[in-house]
């Protein structure tokens, strides 16, 4: 729950107040503004982990200014009874990412999102840097946020966790976004942006915590306009987590199974942690439509409604209008198992590029190796199964991505098989492709062979490297396309807009038209039959003329 005065709480605990709402828009306050409507969701499916969501705004309003592309909206909301009002808390801080006037009425509609989207992007890799990893999770954390722009909510720090266990081996070719999902899920929860624009960790919690939980944690809703959907309590007894080599399963099958199918940080002591942490854990699914409620209320609260509610505040959709009402929910299972993060052989392509790049980080004995071009043409022709396996096979080498070794400078005979879940290679090699990091150890009539061929590698990776380089060239010249296509469909799309209100237009004008014809048509008519001729008057009793007319001289 957002921090607020004792004025808000008692007007919230009316249930009856009225609710304003305006848009701050570079300084400037717009108080005419439609209601807008946020969503903001913690996880699409039941009990999934390693989300990293982005609330959206839609917001309409009139106005002569010209509002900035990418524009940062921040939306401020108070309680009245129209005597007493409450101080205004911040809604959230978006910003513009699409746009829609009305060319007759000049009404300004915007789709927004906020800062969740700024992670979306690599994370940053220097020559200084590198020498970082492996990093605290904490730091990475911390980097990330500052480059994303916000603070990281303080409430965040309770349930991140320290240690050996707990670092991020280097991150090569990953996004910002993927390595906080990967973080958030070896904990158990998921990240969000808050109301005041903080980046927040927000842990999987029990229902059965609802009746005990403070005041400043708890949503009491006071009445339910709309439908009341229950779904059956899911209680977690197993966790299975995998790392793309080996998965990790812990507990019993008397349950739920807490699946996290992919994610390079798993080891057996976080399974052993998680276990602990989620096990036993009761999450109660629930849909409340146009329910009544504090709209200080967030995301991982408590969530009670008289006999029917003992849940957790996972999704929102909400109207912030006068009379304000929200959609609540904890998702049903499966609901949208389509958007599932580590789900799916998509979200596996889509790291293809970053493991690209960490194959260039591969040495290997030259007997077994001809030529740099097999291991180029190899990875040119990389199946998604290939990838999906983490394994590449050829006549001559089998190649294995395994998760990083503790500790990391140990060298072991090529016959033994490393500790924790390392796994011996050809030639006694253990190559972690997370890490760009090799580990093991070479026969000893190698070892000579090895430090003479050193500098011809370095170079064949160095060109390697060049052709990555061409590489995201081309993909910066496809992106910048993409822009300039986004912004001309986006022209045409306007004046398509204008067209179509144009045509809608002369639509109508043309039925009046019609209409004033049929009328005119309709009184033509009616005037025709009411029309009478004059006719010779005739004598009574004369007899008929049956002369004929005289012809014209």
């Amino acid at each position: 729950m957002q921090n607020r005065s004792d004025t808000w709480k008692a007007l919230a605990a009316t249930g009856s107040f009225r609710l304003e709402t305006v848009a701050e828009i570079g300084g400037v306050q717009y108080p005419s503004i439609s209601a807008p409507i946020i969503n903001r969701a913690l996880l699409p499916d039941a009990l999934s982990v390693g989300n990293c969501v982005s609330a959206s705004l839609q917001l309409s309003m009139l106005t002569q200014r010209v509002i900035p592309k990418s524009a940062e909206i921040v939306i401020q909301k108070r309680l009245t009874d129209d005597t007493v009002y409450s101080e205004w808390l911040p809604a959230g801080t978006f910003y513009i990412s699409k746009r829609k006037s009305d060319p007759v009425t000049g009404l300004l509609t915007f789709e927004c999102y906020d800062s969740m989207l700024k992670a979306n992007t690599p994370y940053p890799i220097t020559e200084e840097s590198e020498a970082e990893f492996p990093k605290p999770m904490t730091d990475c954390i911390q980097e990330i946020a500052d480059r994303m722009g916000v603070e990281v909510d303080s409430r965040t720090w309770a349930y991140i966790e320290t240690g050996i266990h707990y670092v991020v081996p280097l991150p090569i070719g990953l996004s910002m976004m993927r390595v906080l999902g990967y973080i958030g899920g070896v904990h158990g929860g998921n990240w969000i942006i808050t109301p005041e624009n903080r980046l927040r960790f927000v842990p999987l919690l029990s229902s059965v915590g609802a009746e005990s939980a403070p005041e400043d944690s708890r949503v009491d809703v006071r009445g339910i306009i709309g439908k009341i959907n229950l779904g059956d309590p899911l209680t977690v007894s197993r966790v299975s987590i995998g790392n793309g080599t080996d998965t990790f399963s812990l507990g019993d099958d008397s349950g739920f199974t807490l699946t996290i199918p992919t994610n390079p940080y798993a080891t057996q002591y976080i399974a052993e942690d998680l276990l602990e942490k989620l096990g036993g854990l009761v999450y109660n699914p629930y849909t409340l439509e146009k329910a009544i409620y504090d709209p200080a209320a967030e995301l991982g609260d408590y969530v009670i409604s008289k006999t029917d509610i003992r849940s957790i505040l996972y999704s929102e959709n909400v109207t912030y209008n006068l009379a304000f009402r929200g959609d609540i929910s904890s998702p049903f299972k499966a609901e949208m198992e389509d958007e599932y993060p580590y789900s799916g052989t998509s979200a596996r392509v889509d790291d293809l590029e970053g493991e690209l790049r960490e194959l260039i980080t591969i040495i290997a004995d030259k007997a077994s190796i001809e030529d740099l071009s097999a291991v180029y043409a190899m990875i040119q022709n990389l199946s998604v199964e290939d990838i999906k396996t983490g394994i590449i096979h050829s006549d001559d080498y089998e190649i294995r991505t395994i998760p990083r070794v503790y500790p990391a400078k140990t060298l072991y005979p090529s016959d033994t098989t490393f500790p924790s879940n390392g796994e011996t290679v050809l030639k006694g090699f253990a190559i972690d492709f997370a890490a760009g990091v090799i580990y093991g150890a070479f026969y000893s009539d190698q070892i000579a062979a090895l430090q003479e061929s050193m500098a011809e590698w370095e170079e064949r990776i160095a060109s390697v490297m060049e052709v990555m380089e061409a590489w995201d060239e081309r993909l910066e010249t496809i992106a910048q396309h993409e822009t300039e296509q986004d912004t001309e469909i986006e022209r045409i799309s306007g004046k398509v807009d204008t067209y179509d209100a144009t045509i809608e237009k002369l639509g109508k004008d043309m039925t009046s038209i019609q209409e004033t014809i049929s009328d005119i048509k309709l009184t033509l008519q009616n005037m025709k039959n009411a029309l009478v001729y004059p006719k010779s008057p005739v004598k009574a009793n004369a007899a008929p003329d049956t002369s004929e007319p005289k012809k014209e001289e």
